[in-house]
């Protein structure tokens, strides 16, 4: 998941930091909830459809939404897999992490090109959120920075957000160095004898 929200965190400023166009990120900040969810939705139809017609080899695979009406399937896919509804697939958890996270990288993207010190903002966010891990990690103190795994699902979204929102913001600066439009930092790695 780490690379799939690193590359999310690099792709979607990207014609942010090639153009500076402010309809750019105003314009992918209103497209984004649709493009996330029309997709969804179809995959959750054809589950709650499957489910419905008695389709699948054994019973107890969809039991969770095969007492669910048709309303509950419209609202499940415009907003609850959103919220971590894990009703038709465990997987949907990445998708509300994604686009929770999308906001705060259009931010991030929008306020960083504003300072001369670009990456003293970007060592100051990272800081801010990797101490907490650290420090939960050596037991010093606990804000929850445990595994995913063994948190109560009541938790599930604020964990999974504080566990992968730094992953994103990888991606953003990665993206700022590829497209600066000074310098290409990262020219000097493309280079290297060893780069493929």
């Amino acid at each position: 998941m780490s690379v799939f929200f690193i590359l999310s965190g690099f792709v979607l400023p990207i014609s942010w930091f090639k153009g500076r166009k402010t309809n750019s990120i105003s314009g992918a900040a209103f497209r984004r909830y649709f493009r996330l969810m029309l997709p969804m939705f179809v995959i959750l139809s054809i589950y709650y459809f499957v489910a419905k017609f008695d389709l699948p080899r054994k019973m107890t695979t969809f039991e969770k939404i095969k007492h669910k009406a048709f309303p509950q399937l419209i609202l499940d896919g415009l907003i609850g897999g959103w919220w971590m509804n894990q009703d038709y697939m465990g997987l949907t958890w990445t998708l509300s992490v994604e686009l929770f996270a999308s906001y705060w990288i259009f931010l991030l993207s929008f306020v960083v090109i504003h300072y001369r010190g670009t990456f003293w903002v970007y060592f100051l966010i990272f800081f801010f959120l990797y101490t907490p891990r650290l420090t939960d990690a050596y037991h010093y103190t606990n804000y929850g920075f445990q595994s995913m795994y063994t948190v109560p699902k009541t938790r599930l979204f604020d964990t999974a957000i504080r566990q992968h929102m730094p992953t994103f913001f990888w991606g953003v600066m990665f993206c700022d160095l590829e497209h600066d439009k000074n310098i290409r930092r990262l020219d000097s790695l493309r280079d290297l004898d060893w780069w493929w």
